[in-house]
């Protein structure tokens, strides 16, 4: 059985990992009922999740970056 304190800082951690309500509700269930590879599946599904998306962000940076690099040349040209 999890304490009210435990289950105040599992909310908290994963909250604090970017976990939404609905996958902090879904570990603390699987927590409960004691099922370690459910726990491990919502940590990894979340995992994935925040590592695509910062592959989407990183693109984005060098999207600006090269964009950032042609101006400062002055050789910001648009073809079409």
């Amino acid at each position: 059985m999890l304490s009210d304190n435990e289950i105040k800082v599992l909310r908290q951690m994963l909250e604090d990992s970017g976990c939404g309500s609905a996958e902090t509700e879904k570990f603390i269930r699987c927590r409960r009922n004691g099922t370690c590879e459910d726990q491990l599946a919502v940590l990894f599904h979340h995992r994935k999740r925040l590592l695509s998306d910062s592959h989407k962000i990183q693109r984005q940076i060098e999207c600006l970056d090269y964009l950032i690099y042609k101006l400062k040349r002055n050789d910001f040209k648009i073809k079409g």
